[in-house]
Formats: C-alpha cells, structure tokens, sequence
C-alpha cells in the first residue's frame, strides 16, 4: 500500500510542525501544511490526497470552503480544532472532530485508524480506487 498523502490546514505553525513530524513518523506523506483556505484549496486542486486535517480556524477565516470541497471529491477529513462540536457548521456535523490541545502521536494514531478502516469499506472511494489499481 501506498503512503497515505495527507493535506495539514493549520494556522499555528508550531502545531502544524509538531503533526506534521508525528504523521510523517507514522508512514504518511505531508503534501502541504497549508494555513489559510486559499492555500488549503490550491493544493487539493494541484495534488493528490488521500486525506486532509482541518483546523476550523485558519488565517483567512474558517476552513469550511475547504472542507466543502473535499466533501464533494469524497476526500476525508477531520476537524482538529478547539471548536465545540456545537460551534461547528451543520453541514459538517458527520465530520469526525479531534479537541485540541491533543498530543500529536495520538492525533497521527487516530487518522492511520480511520484511514484503515476506510481502506477497508467496500463503497468508500479509497476501496474503489485500491481495486482499480489493483494495489
């Protein structure tokens, strides 16, 4: 299998530094660590990703019109961000969440998880894409 290519959205550079090694450690790829949406966006327009972690709050507002663009390239995500679940927009509600402050070696443990096991639903994207590889 394939590194997994992850998309940070971050704004605290420290914190995106600290995930991104902790990631990198896990056996993922780091594409970009992005701090604003515009930058976010211009990376899942120019690359491949398997994967994004989104801070809700990113220097040019929130990360919600990235989040609505992965949604619609059925990439998968999650919010790691000190928002309350309550705080965060509707449409997102089935968005998994990660509370900060959190220990990066368990932020990375978490997205290997969920990305296994999305590798390993039959109708998810990343299933059908193992499958026309043949990876």
């Amino acid at each position: 299998m394939s590194k997994i290519r992850v998309l940070l959205a971050e704004e605290d550079v420290l914190v995106a530094t600290d995930l991104a090694s902790e990631l990198e450690n896990s056996g993922m790829t780091v594409l970009a660590k992005a701090s604003s949406s515009v930058s976010a966006l211009k990376v899942i327009d120019e690359s491949s990703l398997d994967f994004a972690l989104l801070n809700v709050e990113l220097q040019d507002g929130t990360s919600y019109p990235v989040a609505k663009r992965l949604k619609a390239l059925e990439i998968p995500f999650v919010f790691f961000t000190s928002f309350e679940k309550s705080e965060i927009d509707l449409e997102f509600h089935d968005v998994p969440r990660l509370a900060k402050p959190q220990d990066a070696r368990f932020v990375a443990d978490f997205v290997a998880g969920l990305m296994k096991t999305l590798a390993q639903t039959p109708t998810h994207p990343a299933k059908r894409k193992e499958a026309s590889t043949g990876v």
